[in-house]
């Protein structure tokens, strides 16, 4: 039998995933961050890309190097963003332990992620499913069930557009991130969550204000 040894940022994703006390309580201790960064902004730009290449029309390889940048630095500014949240907002309670830099909450950041590239690589599955058992004539990423489904009844606002962010994963991440801050930081469950919560809100309204501007940029163009 052949041995199969994964990378160790790899591991360390897996473990935040299904193990997030015991994973994080390791990374506290002996963290980087750069490995896990280098992975999953590899899967966040071949989502992004996937429809082109499933597409029935190719894309010019000078495009799709664009498109590759784009991401890479949306992705990076996101976790630069929210890790500065965290850090900032730890600094401001403040702890009986000695303060966590920067580093760490990027640490927390980025591990705690890779539930939103889970989420998406199941999303790209459910849609290939559709497309080759012929429920679609084209390849599109699958919606997942939000909170705004509940909601479809009143009409569109901005509270709704940050429903529509709400799933069982971003759920998801709320839990594990308010584990690894417990575990990183040393606080405690409540302040932990705390400061989750904070981070968590914050992500949804850039990437609801992010959503709007693409589409409003869209429709903007197409007159």
């Amino acid at each position: 039998m052949v041995a199969c040894h994964l990378p160790r940022s790899v591991v360390l994703l897996f473990g935040a995933l299904m193990s997030p006390a015991s994973t994080f309580r390791l990374l506290r201790t002996r963290s980087s961050w750069v490995g896990a960064a280098t992975v999953l902004a590899i899967v966040q730009i071949v989502l992004v890309l996937l429809p082109a290449f499933l597409g029935e029309a190719p894309i010019p390889v000078p495009v799709v190097g664009a498109v590759g940048v784009i991401v890479l630095l949306w992705v990076f500014l996101k976790w630069i963003l929210s890790a500065g949240v965290l850090h900032s907002l730890s600094l401001l309670i403040g702890t009986d332990s000695p303060p966590r830099s920067f580093h760490d909450a990027l640490v927390v950041i980025v591990y705690s992620s890779a539930i939103y590239s889970l989420a998406s690589i199941v999303s790209a599955v459910l849609g290939v499913l559709r497309w080759v058992i012929g429920w679609t004539d084209r390849f599109q990423f699958t919606s997942i069930l939000s909170a705004r489904t509940a909601f479809e009844v009143f009409p569109v606002t901005e509270t709704l557009s940050l429903l529509a962010q709400v799933n069982i994963f971003s759920v998801w991440y709320l839990v594990v991130l308010t584990i690894a801050i417990a575990r990183v930081y040393f606080f405690k469950v409540r302040t932990a969550f705390l400061l989750a919560s904070s981070v968590w809100f914050f992500l949804l309204i850039i990437q609801t204000a992010t959503r709007e501007l693409l589409k409003a940029s869209i429709v903007g163009h197409s007159f």
